[in-house]
């Protein structure tokens, strides 16, 4: 669970997820594994959004992140190819710190201007699995 590893490693107060009609299972699973890791983050209630509407997902986006106001960080892991790039994009735009979970490369990949974390951390040690 990506989602689960980029939230671990941020520690936000709240945290949405931003899920599709199909993905929308994948919220309660989600919040048994932070229960289990001792996560004190507070998991809103999850958003829908319109999977293949960039315009929509980007909309969507700004309209939690306005609601939630202070410090932002856009996890752009997951979703379908739209919702991650309307993600990043406003990220960017905005100026607010992103992650992606990059779990073939076990490494989270933060960015965000003078931001102590950002570059790419190793999810695991380097090992001889590796």
């Amino acid at each position: 669970m990506p989602n689960v590893i980029g939230i671990l490693l941020d520690k936000p107060d709240r945290a949405v997820s931003i899920v599709t009609d199909q993905s929308r299972a994948q919220v309660e699973p989600l919040r048994r594994a932070l229960s289990a890791a001792t996560c004190r983050s507070v998991i809103e209630p999850a958003r829908e959004v319109e999977p293949f509407d960039g315009r929509h997902c980007a909309s969507l986006i700004r309209s939690i992140t306005a609601e939630a106001g202070g410090e932002v960080c856009v996890n752009w892991t997951g979703g379908t190819k739209m919702m991650s790039c309307a993600a990043r994009r406003v990220a960017e735009e905005q100026g607010w710190r992103s992650l992606y979970v990059n779990t073939q490369g076990l490494e989270v990949i933060v960015e965000g201007a003078g931001e102590p974390l950002t570059g790419r951390h190793p999810i695991f040690p380097a090992g001889p699995w590796r």
